[in-house]
């Protein structure tokens, strides 16, 4: 059986330039709040899920609130073809429209995790830069973004932070 424990999250972090030694100092964040519990792996996907769509929400909600502008979200996507980066947002013209996505990784994210959270943050903070400011990265603007959602502009987390995550052969990976 596997246990979810929810707790509060950051992103874009690849794993092999966190293991070659690029060190981030961590932040203090609030306890875990709840837990869950799914008895099989196709529950490990829907509750992941469901908890990035409420943090989508939540981040979308914020920037919103704070910027004043109205941002759009067209899709999320959990995908196993992600394993060393945790989330991606993209956006592509579809007819004569922006469509916008967040990719959550389904490989490292096993339950909810301050790692989760953040990820969720970050990649909505992506795709604010460019709604706003057709700014796209992790520059100054994206920063701004990421410090309205109350979070430090990270990019990178520590190996410990992925097993937080629920991705236990973190130490397993080879490096290249």
């Amino acid at each position: 059986m596997l246990s979810l424990v929810m707790i509060y999250p950051n992103h874009h972090f690849v794993l092999n330039l966190v293991l070659k030694g690029m060190t981030v100092p961590s932040r203090i964040v609030s306890p875990p709040s709840q837990a869950f519990t799914m008895s099989t792996p196709g529950d490990t996907r829907t509750v992941v899920r469901a908890l990035a769509t409420n943090y989508i929400q939540e981040a979308l909600e914020i920037l919103q609130r704070t910027t004043k502008k109205r941002l759009r979200f067209d899709e999320l996507i959990l995908s196993g073809r992600l394993s060393s980066t945790m989330g991606l947002a993209n956006y592509r013209m579809v007819g004569n429209r922006y469509y916008y996505t967040i990719t959550i990784s389904s490989k490292i994210f096993k339950r909810d995790s301050i790692a989760l959270k953040e990820t969720c943050y970050h990649e909505v903070a992506h795709l604010a830069d460019w709604q706003i400011y057709r700014k796209w990265g992790h520059g100054d603007t994206w920063c701004r973004l990421m410090r309205k959602l109350g979070l430090e502009p990270k990019v990178y987390i520590e190996p410990e932070e992925y097993v937080e995550a629920g991705y236990i052969s973190v130490d397993e990976r080879p490096i290249s």
